[in-house]
């Protein structure tokens, strides 16, 4: 079981700063350091696919002084920043 899941924290703990797509490659590069850049856009890619967060890929996250992407899709780029390194 433990091969095929993965934690997912409750609170969404993404620097404000970031786009998307930074945010999950950030997360894809801790996890795995040693895969080549194109693995790494490959896999970025897929996941914002899968969890459709295409139209926000480029919006900064958001602090709470500077508005940013909605809370579900928050909550989207925090799944998709555990599920990058394909658990």
């Amino acid at each position: 079981m433990r091969r095929i899941s993965t934690y997912v924290e409750q609170e969404d703990a993404l620097l404000g700063v970031l786009t998307v797509r930074e945010s999950i490659t950030y997360a894809l590069r801790l996890h795995l350091p040693m895969l080549s850049r194109k693995e790494v856009v490959d896999r970025v890619n897929s996941v914002i696919l899968a969890l459709g967060l295409q139209s926000c890929a480029e919006q900064q996250i958001g602090t709470p002084i500077s508005r940013g992407i909605s809370g579900g899709q928050k909550r989207r780029v925090t799944a998709a920043c555990a599920m990058v390194a394909y658990p």
